[in-house]
């Protein structure tokens, strides 16, 4: 099977290439691997990204309406660590949220520090709760960046990575050298899905987790230049924007600097909907407290407004079925199908009303 698969993706890139399309594929480590295996592996659980229940974010980042800078690209401001690698564990959603995390610390004011996934595959863990991160069977940044508003985040020297050569979470560690101090992760904000220009106005501020659609050849066999065919919008794969061009965002990926253009892959920008291969689909970033240095880069832009308040009836609140209350449904992801009753009282929808 492995040699029909090799055969068939060698196939593919040679008649891709030949097309003279604005971007080129090549052979790699995921040549024999087919898209349903790669979808498997990769480790995105966009079902968690559904869910209000966990925690609500600090706010949502919407534009602002003010001019976007032509161009940023993170990694020239010394704000991205070098690209790692997974390996055989669906842990994408740990480096994701631990690349944005080196991130806004670094432009926060810190050092830049390299963090532990695999503290996040070990302990960020539960058996009793669906939604939780699930180590190597994947999980969400979101659900992650909660987590470790409560933790100390470990440094990967002291806690470093071991789970793509095993395909299994380890024993959680009781001890690390701190990275980030506990409560130095406050939370973390959603940025408005389906807007480019929300996306672009964030990344003006600090690099930005998003989650695509990873599972095909153009992007499992993805060399260089301006991928401008989509895999579509079946999200599966978390990875980090660290940045964007005038017709491309700059994203990062855990699959080593073998893939790729040296790890990296540039997504065509201006196609609309959820963005190529489903970039715009669910973005969000950490908030840190801030440091005593200088922070890099471009001045931040406007700040993103407050959370709402107590919602009036028949608005855009639903009740949730995991506390009760008269929550806010963000951009249609709701925790029922119940519409709050008044601004207090609320009747729970039934588990199995919920949408994913």
């Amino acid at each position: 099977m492995r040699f029909n698969e090799f055969k068939r993706t060698f196939k593919v890139v040679a008649s891709h290439n030949a097309k003279g399309k604005p971007y080129t594929m090549g052979i790699n480590e995921f040549a024999d691997i087919t898209q349903e295996e790669m979808k498997l592996r990769n480790g995105y659980k966009p079902q968690h990204a559904n869910k209000t229940y966990a925690e609500k974010p600090l706010s949502v980042f919407s534009y602002s309406g003010a001019p976007l800078d032509a161009a940023i690209d993170w990694r020239t401001k010394g704000a991205v660590t070098p690209v790692k690698n997974q390996g055989q564990c669906g842990s994408c959603w740990a480096f994701s949220t631990v690349a944005g995390m080196e991130g806004a610390w670094f432009i926060a004011g810190h050092p830049l520090s390299q963090f532990s996934e695999q503290q996040l595959n070990d302990c960020d863990w539960s058996y009793w709760d669906p939604f939780s991160n699930k180590g190597c069977s994947g999980g969400n940044a979101n659900v992650a960046l909660n987590w470790e508003k409560s933790q100390i985040v470990c440094t990967e020297a002291s806690y470093p990575y071991f789970s793509g050569g095993t395909g299994k979470r380890g024993q959680c560690q009781s001890s690390c050298a701190t990275g980030i101090p506990m409560g130095g992760v406050t939370g973390y904000t959603l940025v408005t899905p389906n807007s480019e220009d929300a996306l672009a106005e964030a990344l003006m501020q600090q690099p930005v987790s998003v989650s695509i659609d990873a599972h095909c050849d153009n992007f499992m066999q993805y060399q260089s230049g301006i991928l401008t065919d989509s895999c579509g919008t079946s999200i599966d794969h978390a990875v980090t924007a660290v940045g964007y061009t005038s017709g491309a965002w700059i994203v990062k990926n855990s699959w080593a600097t073998s893939w790729g253009d040296q790890g990296y892959v540039y997504f065509q920008r201006g196609v609309g909907s959820e963005g190529m291969c489903g970039i715009l689909n669910a973005p969000v970033f950490p908030k840190v407290t801030a440091g005593s240095g200088p922070a890099p880069g471009p001045a931040p832009g406007p700040a993103p407004g407050p959370s709402p308040g107590p919602a009036p009836s028949g608005g855009n609140y639903e009740c949730s079925w995991w506390s009760g209350k008269c929550e806010t449904s963000i951009f249609g992801w709701y925790t029922s199908k119940s519409k709050c009753e008044s601004e207090t009282s609320c009747k729970p929808s039934p588990m199995d009303s919920i949408v994913v």
